[in-house]
């Protein structure tokens, strides 16, 4: 699997979770500090794309050795792997939120009265994104450090 197809993944995680944060934000600012099922989403998600863009500062620019130097990353980017469930999660919740920029404001009255998720839908999101998370930064750390003892191995190698 190519560093394209990494980032292109990791990319639509990015977009999908910053969709749902902007609602969960919205309605969190309309409803006021009382909607905790919010804030948490709003605060992991936040943590977790944190963790997403500095998933893509660490992935090569180029496709040269991208398999063989993050294999573990690779991977999680497999059918059924960690970034489509996070991304079939993150869609569930992004379909059941409401699109505060696409509604008439007097419909988003009305929506900014009720939180749209049920308590266990909120804890199995913020379970997949959580686990999402600390997979990722497991295993880009492993792959980056796995990456840099390779070159310095071949540094070694040259200079003997």
């Amino acid at each position: 699997m190519d560093s394209l197809t990494i980032t292109t993944g990791i990319i639509s995680l990015f977009q999908i979770s910053g969709t749902v944060l902007d609602s969960c934000r919205h309605f969190h600012h309309g409803y006021g500090p009382s909607s905790s099922d919010a804030e948490r989403l709003i605060d992991e998600i936040t943590a977790f794309r944190n963790v997403l863009e500095q998933s893509l500062t660490l992935l090569p620019d180029d496709n040269t050795n991208a398999a063989a130097n993050f294999s573990n990353i690779s991977s999680l980017n497999e059918t059924s792997g960690v970034i489509e469930l996070c991304c079939t999660e993150l869609e569930t919740l992004e379909a059941k939120l409401p699109n505060y920029d696409a509604q008439p404001l007097r419909i988003l009255h009305v929506q900014l009265l009720t939180w749209p998720l049920r308590e266990a839908e909120v804890k199995k999101a913020l379970h997949q994104i959580e686990e999402t998370k600390k997979t990722l930064s497991l295993v880009l750390n492993l792959d980056h450090t796995y990456a840099r003892r390779r070159k310095v191995k071949a540094l070694a190698l040259t200079l003997t």
